[in-house]
C-alpha cells in the first residue's frame, strides 16, 4: 500500500524503537525543500480525543490498517 492510502484510516504503527502507536491518520504532510535539502514525510495521528502524535516516516518500522 502507498502511504496516502492510510489517510483517514485506523492504523497500528510499530516504530523502530519498538513502541506501538494506534490511531487514525488525519493528515499526511510531505515537505520537499530543495534549498535546504530537506525531504521528509510526516503522519499526524489522532491517538485519542485530545491526543495527537506527529510521526516522521523514517521512524516507522511497520504500518498496517486495523480492521
Amino acid at each position: 500500500m502507498e502511504i496516502d492510502e492510510f489517510l483517514h484510516k485506523h492504523v497500528l504503527i510499530e516504530l523502530k524503537d519498538g513502541t506501538n502507536v494506534e490511531g487514525i491518520v488525519i493528515d499526511i504532510h510531505q515537505t520537499d525543500n530543495y534549498e535546504d535539502s530537506i525531504f521528509y514525510t510526516t503522519l499526524n495521528i489522532r491517538v485519542d480525543y485530545n491526543d495527537y502524535r506527529l510521526i516522521y516516516i523514517n521512524e516507522i518500522d511497520t504500518i498496517g490498517e486495523v480492521k
